[in-house]
């Protein structure tokens, strides 16, 4: 659930440089730092119910793009989901891929933009609310975003490859799979990016694997990514999920994949 003034408090104070992770609060993707284009030609994604990651949004438009009936997001972090509507916009109205005048926090960009938008629904208004907010405090939005070289590869080698689903609807679960999470819908896809990386106990990757388990379908598909090699996370991450699905590697740099059993 959205809760603009607690949302926009936060989102200032990680301008300001402090750490709010504990509180469920982080920086924002700016765009996907993972091989999307390899990743993704491995697995059939047609007329398939998917579970995505929000994140930078390129998991979510690219499924879309690949013909999924349906595509659900999810994120622990609820100012994913403000960064998604400013894509949105950002496709949809100024017909451009990614928005980069954020980075250079150009104000009349923001402003021009955001004065066009015609929200549809609360969501949506509430997330006009807290870009509006923000040009007002004229914020080094900036900041919101992760730092660091982006390298990964998505599709959308021009507008006409993603506009077309600018604007499918998003229903956004605000979720730690970490924790127990009990949702009756059932997904054929689950797109996790690195999140077994983060996993700090034997406790959230097991929450993890039995989540995931009880959210796909027979044969679903989980998908990640990796970008760091530490062995025995990796052997420990095999272990627990063994027991719910079949693993299956696509290669270094492009990463790998679980079969429910």
């Amino acid at each position: 659930m959205m809760h603009i003034s607690d949302d926009y408090l936060a989102s200032r104070a990680i301008i300001s440089g402090m750490d709010l992770s504990k509180a469920g609060y982080d920086k924002v993707y700016f765009e996907t730092n993972e091989n999307l284009v390899d990743m993704y030609k491995e697995v059939d994604f047609l007329d398939k119910d998917v579970l995505t990651v929000l994140a930078s949004c390129d998991q979510f438009f690219l499924a879309n793009y690949l013909g999924a009936k349906k595509v659900y997001s999810f994120d622990k972090n609820i100012l994913a989901l403000y960064y998604y509507y400013m894509r949105k916009w950002t496709l949809s109205i100024n017909k451009e891929i990614y928005p980069y005048e954020l980075l250079d926090d150009n104000y009349v960009w923001l402003a021009k933009l955001l004065s066009k938008v015609k929200p549809e629904k609360r969501e949506e208004l509430v997330a006009l609310k807290f870009w509006k907010q923000h040009l007002s405090d004229s914020s080094k939005v900036h900041l919101l975003f992760h730092d660091g070289e982006v390298d990964g590869k998505t599709m959308f080698k021009s507008i006409n490859s993603i506009g077309s689903v600018a604007d499918r609807e998003n229903d956004f679960l605000n979720i730690n799979l970490f924790d127990s999470v009990d949702l009756h819908d059932k997904f054929d896809i689950a797109m996790i990016s690195n999140i077994p990386e983060w996993a700090k106990t034997d406790i959230q990757m097991t929450n993890l694997s039995n989540n995931l388990y009880g959210l796909l379908r027979n044969n679903g598909i989980v998908l990640c990514s990796r970008f760091h090699e530490f062995p025995e996370r990796v052997e420990k991450e095999r272990r627990i999920f063994e027991a719910n699905f079949e693993f299956h590697d696509y290669g270094k740099n492009v990463g790998y994949c679980y079969i429910k059993k």
